[in-house]
């Protein structure tokens, strides 16, 4: 599997194909379970999401953002949002 994907900015197509690609290859091989643990890190790999889809969406806080969080990650949660 090319991991070049993950050196790539993540409002990149090429990126969120890379992503979805994994996630997809890993549901496969782990027998298509119906949930998996979320991969964010506000759930820290404890909280379930559906296996279909993108699981990070699915639990996005949807533009809230917490008010430690830097100017930059701010930014790139926008970008991130907007792509």
């Amino acid at each position: 599997m090319d991991k070049a994907w993950v050196w790539l900015p993540r409002a990149s197509l090429k990126y969120v194909q890379g992503a979805t690609d994994f996630v997809t290859l890993s549901s496969r091989r782990l027998g298509n379970p119906a949930e998996m643990f979320c991969p964010c890190d506000q759930c820290r790999n404890v909280c379930y999401q559906p296996g279909e889809g993108n699981p990070q969406s699915a639990n996005d806080s949807g533009g809230e953002y917490k008010d430690s969080d830097t100017i930059e990650e701010t930014a790139f949660r926008k970008k991130l949002k907007d792509a």
